[in-house]
Order: structure tokens, then sequence, then C-alpha cells
């Protein structure tokens, strides 16, 4: 269980890569406007939003695609990512 969407892939991204492949296949996150959980692999994230997450990665979750890229223009870096395009993202 991690308190922010960074931390998880960080941490995700220093496993082997079979932990990896089992970590996406288990990882839930919350639709940040309906609270909803949902898979991971099925949501659209938004990047270095201005919302204060617990360790300041600022990453938002959604359950809908338009809902990401529109809150990550108003609010972020432009663009609704999946799962697989934010764990290769560089985080800090």
């Amino acid at each position: 269980s991690f308190d922010d969407i960074g931390c998880a892939v960080v941490n995700r991204n220093n496993e082997c890569a079979t932990r990896q492949m089992l970590f996406d296949g288990h990882a839930v996150v919350v639709d940040y406007a309906s609270g909803e959980e949902l898979p991971a692999e099925k949501a659209f994230f938004a990047l270095k939003t201005d919302v204060r997450t617990p360790r300041g990665f600022g990453i938002v979750g959604f359950k809908d695609k338009t809902q990401a890229e529109k809150f990550s223009a108003e609010h972020g870096k432009g663009k609704g990512f999946k799962w697989f395009e934010l764990v290769d993202e560089k985080l800090k």
C-alpha cells in the first residue's frame, strides 16, 4: 500500500522484471474524480500536477482519458498517461 502514486512507481521500477509484472497486475489506483478504485493498468494519469500528494509527486489517476487530459492541461503537463507510459517516466 502506497500513499502516493509516484512512490508506487519508484518502488515498482526498483524490482526485477518478474516482480514488476506482478506489481502491474495487482496495482490499484483511486479515480481522482469519483474515488472509485480501478486497476492501474486501466487508469489514465495526470503528471506533475499542482495537486499536493503525500510525497510531492503530484500524480493523480482517472478512469477516463478525457478527464485525465483535461485535468492535466489545467493543472499539469497537458497529457493523460497510461500506466506503462507512467512507469517509463523519470520520477525524482
